[in-house]
């Protein structure tokens, strides 16, 4: 709900919410009939007058529609109060003020007002206060009687009409038909601190009151991030800053959509999502084999207990293939081959007559003269060359930074990591329904606070698949192991949203004097931003990735640990 300034106009036969105290309207709704004159609020239901049929309207809220009404003390009602029990009506044909018996017709007592041609009413929660428009004065009574306290001239007297007011508990704020301009006092004062246009061209009557300006949500065209994946979008904006949590998408393969697939926080106060533009995007996994139409509605809740919900989109996403199974192949059979038997002929003696070689005669050489010393030349000092980077020179590859086996080993690290992180999130969510369910059971018979739905559950990054048959250059590990770091982080926020539900149940139900606090799981890996990491860094990168999961397995036992002591 949001305070807002509420004024109707007798010409327009509207009544307008403005935002807050200013010259912007929210929203707008006809009055009842063709001549509203007077407006007050009671804290749940706006209440309007209107001079031409002489009624009095109980409206539903602040809207348009009608729970009941009654007829006005005389023919000439000009203004409206209401003193937090009983309504208050000033006439200007017998110059009088009526104080109701509640909010109906009876009138309990009457008194005559300040002046000839009465206009406006309020109250303070102390003073009733009217206006007049002959005097062109605003007068304080003291209390609800006749006795005036002090008075003072409206903002315009040269305007000549009557004067509308209401009270926003600190500043009285008053209306003038003749200029068509509403005023803001300085308190109950004459000074005027600000002023703007009325909505319409002939103003007549004013009050302050909570208004519930509805937020507006769109379901937004997913998008895709890759085969197999895509992005669920919405877009709310709510224009009353109510806290708006949770925030969720109906998601399955049906035209109707039931599955509440997807449910995360929000935030509370003025929109920002991705920081600034109200758009918030969740992951969806791939459909089931033969399935090739995903039906998405995006919803969300406000803390008036209102959910929103968008349209219906569908759209298309990649499926799982569906591997046709070849029949055994049968070979032949035939029949054995007999080899024919050869004969082969006897050949005569090999006779080789090879000519007799003279001795070998070695010659005899003159003995060398020695060899003169030897003297070293005193060479320069030895500048390396300028080579370029280890990737290719010209035309030609000048070094290869790593080889298969390189690539082979990085490929078996990121397969184990990915095996361990499943086997590790299908215990987290085992023991998560287990804890879930028995606090369920024993505590509210199946409800605890409303929030039964609300469990995050953690998965794993699903990048077996690429592993096995894709990648083969570093660069297509780098995505890989980004996929592995944000996975880690999103699901380590969702175990500590969930850590967190199990701490206000345990609390809430008083399950140990001392209260249960979970330990917070804060992961520190960052992503690859470098364009071109090296098989080595990317190798060390996966075996911290796997420490630093060790270590939050280890943070989640201890955190079920307590859990498990407290409810045993």
């Amino acid at each position: 709900m949001a305070k807002c300034l509420i004024s109707c106009d007798i010409y327009d036969d509207k009544i307008y919410i403005h935002s807050g105290i200013t010259s912007t309207i929210l929203d707008s709704f006809a009055s009842p009939d063709t001549g509203p004159s007077g407006l007050t609020y009671d804290g749940t239901n706006l209440i309007s007058a209107d001079v031409d049929t002489n009624t009095i309207y109980i409206h539903s809220g602040v809207t348009s529609t009608i729970s009941s009404s009654f007829a006005s003390p005389t023919i000439s009602l000009s203004g409206l109060a209401y003193d937090g029990t009983n309504l208050i009506s000033i006439e200007y044909y017998d110059d009088k003020i009526y104080i109701h018996s509640g909010v109906t017709s009876t009138i309990s007592s009457s008194f005559a007002s300040p002046a000839e041609d009465p206009g406006g009413l309020t109250y303070t929660g102390t003073n009733l206060i009217s206006a007049d428009t002959v005097t062109n004065t605003i007068y304080i009574h003291s209390g609800i009687t006749s006795t005036i306290l002090d008075s003072f001239a409206s903002p315009d007297p040269s305007s000549g009409d009557t004067t509308f007011l209401t009270y926003d508990g600190t500043n009285l704020i008053s209306c003038e038909e003749g200029n068509r301009t509403i005023y803001i006092h300085s308190g109950v004062t004459s000074t005027i601190s600000s002023s703007f246009a009325s909505p319409g061209i002939q103003p007549y009557g004013l009050t302050y009151g909570d208004y519930n300006i509805p937020a507006t949500l769109t379901t937004l065209a997913p998008t895709m991030v890759e085969d197999g994946i895509a992005n669920l979008r919405l877009e709310l904006i709510d224009k009353a800053g109510l806290i708006i949590y949770p925030v969720g998408w109906y998601c399955d393969e049906n035209a109707a959509p039931s599955t509440e697939y997807i449910e995360t926080m929000w935030r509370s106060g003025r929109v920002y999502i991705d920081l600034a533009l109200g758009i918030y995007n969740k992951y969806v996994k791939t459909l089931p084999t033969g399935q090739s139409t995903l039906y998405v509605q995006a919803w969300a809740d406000d803390s008036d207990d209102n959910r929103y919900t968008g349209e219906i989109l569908s759209f298309s996403i990649p499926t799982e293939p569906e591997y046709y199974e070849f029949p055994d192949i049968i070979f032949p059979e035939y029949p054995e081959f007999e080899y024919p038997e050869f004969e082969y002929p006897e050949l005569p003696p090999w006779d080789i007559n090879l000519p007799e070689l003279p001795p070998w005669v070695y010659w005899d050489f003159p003995e060398l003269p020695p060899l003169p010393p030897w003297f070293l030349p005193e060479l320069p000092p030895w500048e390396y060359p300028d080579y370029p980077p280890m990737s290719f020179v010209g035309d030609f590859y000048y070094k290869k930074p790593y080889t298969k086996k390189d690539i082979e080993e990085l490929r078996q690290k990121c397969i184990n990591y990915e095996k361990n992180y499943a086997d590790l999130c299908l215990t987290i969510n085992h023991n998560t329904l287990l804890a879930k369910n028995f606090l369920q059971e024993v505590y509210n018979n199946g409800e605890l606070a409303g929030e039964s739905e609300m469990f995050a559950k953690v998965y794993p990054s699903q990048q077996l698949k690429p592993l096995y048959l894709d990648p083969s250059e570093p660069k297509d590990f780098k995505g890989i192991i980004n996929r592995f770091v944000n996975n880690n982080i999103s699901n380590s926020m969702g175990l500590n949203h969930n850590f967190g539900l199990f701490t206000e149940w345990l609390n809430d139900y008083n399950y140990t004097e001392d209260g249960y606090k979970a330990s917070h799981l804060s992961p520190q890996e960052k992503t690859i931003t470098d364009n071109d990491p090296s098989v080595e860094y990317m190798k060390k990168k996966v075996d911290t990735l796997q420490k630093e999961v060790a270590t939050t397995s280890r943070v989640i036992t201890h955190n079920f640990n307590l859990i498990k002591e407290i409810i045993q």
